[in-house]
């Protein structure tokens, strides 16, 4: 692989400092072994042309991150595919030197698009500072479309977003703003976008509209985002995903809908780190499948993880396997497992807790079995549920105790390792102060389900006031005693032996007092998805 603007940068750096008219010629000069002069048969089509580009077209926001952190990956350009490499180069040039680059490529080789200022580079190197990976070239396209990549006219009319800077960690934190908008946009093409916001993080968008249904009948709308979003439609909530964390927990909502105009409002907010959000519905009038309200992408051909091949990890037939790497969801000693059957977990090492859970695949391992690959990869199933993230276990004084962010003292956790027992499923084992715990998880053979066995022995002097956070961050709902739905994608059934009464807490957080006597103490938990 290429870098396909190595020697236009190269070039176009001498460039910067001078006319248009001197950059076309240090253009022709240094680089006509790659690029001819009207920016067309790149090096006997191993480099894709700049002229007519889509990629060079429409807003600059996309050619500016390519060059500012780097791409890799499949793009498609005109009928034909290129693979590729770009090295970033955001390190070595400043923000004047990069307006005029991509100033220059944008109005040269028949492109007539806007000039962009030195003041639209440093936004837009702002908005991405965190970012230490170069773009894959799918995640790219995903985030900055190409012009028209969409999938056709929106239903939504009159449609106008309300932006909100703040350090947003649920709906009701963004629902609390009084003050006035940030800024205020009006989407003409009736699609909910996040790219005009200008900046990564802490943010929240509240749209609303006028959303056209074609005929009466039940509708049934897709949600997924990173982190939390809800939808209402004339004032009733119809979806809602409301905690932090990464795409892949999609939730549906349905609702009878009369043929004409209904207010639809729609709200999302982004923490940290990476910022996604879609939203698609189907029902009658409508064409088949998923009818998306945000903008799409075409799907990119070639490989399905960009940069590195795909090597799915597929649990051998009635046995379990173990990948032991950096997943996105939970810790750096992140333990994930896959049994055959289609269920999966990931246990954190350092909080003792299972802290993801999905169906379907397992994990593919192209990004680290290749090439010392880094980064975190994400669950290659569905229906993936983060159901815990920090200390499992707490010794809480009273209901309304707040959850520690940390195990204190008392209950220093030791990881101790664990075993496979004959079909390679594993036994976790870990100490919690005094306390010795085993955790075996395994698949229910009716599933999808999951159960763990978690067994403390506890000696005479055992922590009083001890509790188990079940799950945390999503909603839920109490359907039996002892038997929680968790956002409408799973329920959790917790053993009646050896607890208390388990209680929510906000509506997000379900715990589970333990009764503790002397010697083992067996408690077990079954997940099952809807």
């Amino acid at each position: 692989m290429r870098n396909w603007l190595i020697h236009t940068l190269g070039v176009l750096f001498v460039a910067g400092t001078a006319g248009a008219e001197d950059g076309k010629v240090l253009f022709e000069t240094y680089c006509g072994a790659c690029h001819a002069p009207d920016g067309k048969g790149m090096n006997n089509g191993q480099f894709p042309p700049l002229a007519g580009s889509p990629w060079v077209q429409g807003k600059p926001d996309r050619m500016v991150q390519a060059v500012l952190h780097g791409m890799e990956g499949p793009i498609e350009v005109g009928d034909k595919e290129y693979d590729l490499v770009m090295p970033p180069q955001g390190v070595m040039l400043n923000d004047e030197q990069l307006s005029k680059i991509v100033t220059y490529v944008r109005g040269s080789f028949g492109n007539a698009e806007s000039a962009v200022t030195p003041a639209e580079i440093a936004a837009q190197r702002a908005a991405t500072a965190g970012r230490a990976e170069m773009w894959p070239s799918v995640e790219l396209l995903k985030r900055y479309p190409l012009p028209g990549e969409t999938d056709g006219p929106s239903a939504i009319k009159n449609l106008v977003a309300n932006i909100y800077h703040g350090d947003f960690k649920s709906l009701a934190d963004l629902a609390k703003v009084k003050a006035k908008p940030t800024a205020v946009e009006e989407e003409q093409d009736g699609l909910l976008r996040i790219d005009k916001v200008g900046r990564a993080d802490g943010f929240g968008i509240v749209w609303e509209g006028d959303l056209e249904v074609p005929k009466d009948g039940d509708f049934t709308f897709l949600m997924d985002s990173d982190e939390g979003s809800g939808l209402y439609i004339d004032g009733k909530q119809v979806a809602v995903l409301d905690r932090l964390g990464a795409v892949g927990n999609a939730v549906k909502g349905s609702v009878k809908l009369t043929k004409g105009t209904h207010k639809i409002r729609v709200a999302y907010f982004e923490n940290t780190g990476e910022e996604e959000f879609s939203l698609g519905w189907s029902g009658p009038g409508l064409p088949g499948g998923l009818n998306w309200l945000t903008p799409r992408v075409k799907k990119a051909k070639g490989k399905k993880n960009p940069g590195y091949p795909s090597i799915p990890i597929v649990a051998p037939k009635g046995e379990a396997t173990i990948y032991r790497n950096f997943i996105e969801g939970t810790t750096a000693r992140g333990i994930g497992v896959g049994y055959d059957g289609g269920v999966n977990l990931a246990f954190s090492a350092d909080n003792m807790a299972v802290e993801l859970i999905w169906t379907g695949q397992f994990m593919d391992g192209g990004r680290h079995w290749t090439n010392r690959g880094q980064g975190r990869a994400a669950p290659a199933g569905v229906r993936v549920l983060q159901v815990s993230k920090g200390p499992a276990f707490a010794v809480l004084e009273s209901g309304t105790t707040p959850w520690p962010g940390a195990y204190e003292e008392g209950l220093k956790p030791h990881f101790r390792g664990y075993v496979f027992n004959a079909q390679q499923e594993p036994t976790f084992f870990y100490t919690l102060g005094p306390l010795e715990v085993t955790d075996s998880p395994a698949p229910v053979p009716e599933g999808p389900a999951l159960k763990r066995t978690i067994n403390i022995a506890a000696g005479e002097d055992g922590p009083k006031n001890l509790c188990f956070r079940v799950v945390e961050g999503w909603p839920m709902t109490e359907l039996a005693s002892h038997r929680f739905d968790i956002a409408g994608q799973a329920v959790v059934e917790i053993s009646q032996a050896g607890t208390g009464k388990p209680f929510l807490r906000n509506g997000t957080e379900l715990i589970v007092p333990l009764i503790l006597k002397k010697g083992d103490n067996t408690i077990t938990l079954t997940y099952t998805w809807n």
